[in-house]
């Protein structure tokens, strides 16, 4: 993995994510991308329909909050910045 790319896992949960509890919340979006750039401070870990997401020095951390036997899904940074830009 390269981190532009992701798994199958990865992808689905990023994708869910950004639906999920993401849509119509374009200055979360916009602080996640700072953050993972470097050009902004992180944002507090933020709990949503689905998942909590946070970050990490290596990317974008999602946890599903309603299966705790699921492990949590880590996006690389360069991935979860596009995707949040709607790049990817």
């Amino acid at each position: 993995m390269t981190g532009l790319d992701l798994t199958a896992e990865q992808a689905d949960w990023l994708a869910d994510w950004l639906a999920s509890d993401m849509r119509g919340d374009a200055a979360a979006r916009a602080a996640f991308a700072a953050a993972l750039a470097g050009d902004g401070p992180t944002p507090v870990r933020r709990i949503g329909n689905l998942y909590a997401a946070s970050l990490s020095e290596k990317g974008l951390l999602l946890e599903n909050i309603h299966d705790d036997d699921l492990a949590p899904v880590l996006i690389p940074a360069p991935a979860a910045r596009r995707a949040l830009l709607g790049e990817g």
